[in-house]
């Protein structure tokens, strides 16, 4: 769950390293401290397609970079998840039953490496609650596997070129939830062997994780059909379409080079179907 409101200390235009950012990383730092991206325990999932539509910004995974580093937040790549260390001293929970619904925004995420970095936030967290959080982190965490999976594409070398080509995180996707048993989204053929439109895909499984709505088996390959006949370029459109509505479930085929900001409707009906109901 997205924090619905969060604090954000106005001494950090002071701060010496906030100055050292460009004006790009300025705005993405504040991006990432107050999109829904970010849930109540101070973790960011990072979706650049959508960071890049909302803040108008190109290249935006190279400033993501410089401002992790700058800023000391902790990035890990695999799953495109953002730890912001001391998110805790502004967002304190007021009491153990709140910190328990907050721990409770873990379960949301892809699986990540972050997990003894994110222990080593209480020491923000107000002495009485720390047993609550040792005794939670210790259930929650210890279900969080290590991210090892990468996407699987039917060109070799696609993962490499992502991540060489797309900026640090595109070549590695994060893992999506499994819709069958056994089923893993991200290890299906996909219908393009390009860095580009697997970074696509992985940012649609991404977001079906993220609206919880499983994606199956047969839903995954109805929809990488449609995607191969539309070809490539308008299936990487209609995929980021749904990925920037935050809400759609399925992807829709652009139409010439509208954007699309609503899900298409059925056809109008024609005169001569109207004709015939009012016979």
């Amino acid at each position: 769950m997205a924090a619905k409101y969060r604090k954000i200390d106005p001494r950090m235009w002071d701060d010496e390293n906030f100055e050292k950012l460009t004006p790009q990383g300025k705005l993405v730092a504040l991006w990432v401290l107050t999109s829904n991206q970010v849930n109540r325990c101070g973790i960011c999932i990072w979706r650049p397609s959508l960071a890049a539509d909302q803040t108008g910004l190109k290249q935006v995974d190279t400033v993501c970079d410089t401002v992790c580093d700058t800023l000391h937040w902790i990035r890990d790549t695999q799953s495109r998840c953002i730890l912001l260390p001391t998110w805790w001293r502004y967002n304190q929970p007021p009491n153990e039953k709140a910190l328990k619904g907050y721990l409770g925004d873990l379960h949301d995420l892809p699986k990540h490496d972050l997990k003894s970095a994110f222990i080593k936030t209480k020491q923000h967290l107000k002495p009485f609650l720390h047993g609550v959080f040792d005794t939670v982190c210790s259930v929650v965490l210890d279900s969080v596997d290590t991210v090892c999976d990468t996407v699987s594409t039917s060109g070799a070398g696609a993962g490499a070129g992502a991540g060489a080509g797309a900026g640090a995180g595109a070549g590695n996707p994060p893992i999506s939830p499994k819709g069958d048993l056994g089923f893993d989204p991200l290890k299906v053929d996909l219908p393009f062997t390009s860095p580009e439109f697997a970074t696509a895909w992985a940012e649609f499984c991404q977001h079906r994780q993220s609206i919880k709505v499983k994606l199956t088996k047969l839903a995954a390959t109805k929809i990488l059909n449609r995607c191969r006949d539309w070809g490539e370029p308008a299936a990487i459109a209609a995929i980021d379409a749904t990925v920037r509505s935050n809400k759609w479930t399925d992807i829709y085929e652009p139409k010439g080079t509208a954007t699309l900001t609503e899900p298409p409707n059925q056809r109008l009906a024609t005169a001569e179907e109207k004709e015939n109901w009012r016979a």
